[in-house]
């Protein structure tokens, strides 16, 4: 007599940007949304930042995740804004980063 037996595997794995931030050009006033997608698991951690400086929300600043999908939005981009954006995503298997250039231009 056989039992059958059901399982499930998990696999983990370190984290992988599946789409990559880009490069993004903006007028100043307008909004702007940076979105990149990540995958790994256990579910990486996220840390976005501008110039090498931590970014949090605030009422300036958006920063969501939806599933896999990731994004930055900032309502009305201000000259300041402009620069190296990037995002760090760990866990335990790794750790990878993707980067982009936010060009504000001015009124």
């Amino acid at each position: 007599m056989f039992t059958r037996v059901d399982c499930v595997a998990v696999v983990e794995s370190a984290p992988v940007f599946t789409r990559p931030l880009a490069n993004t050009r903006v007028t100043e006033g307008q909004k702007v949304q940076l979105e990149c997608h990540v995958t790994g698991s256990p579910e990486p951690e996220l840390s976005w930042f501008l110039d090498g400086v931590e970014l949090s929300s605030s009422a300036e600043v958006i920063i969501s995740r939806q599933g896999w999908a990731c994004y930055l939005i900032i309502n009305e981009v201000l000259s300041e804004d402009e620069g190296k954006y990037s995002v760090i995503a760990s866990n335990a298997h790794g750790t990878t980063s993707t980067a982009a250039y936010l060009t504000v231009i001015s009124k």
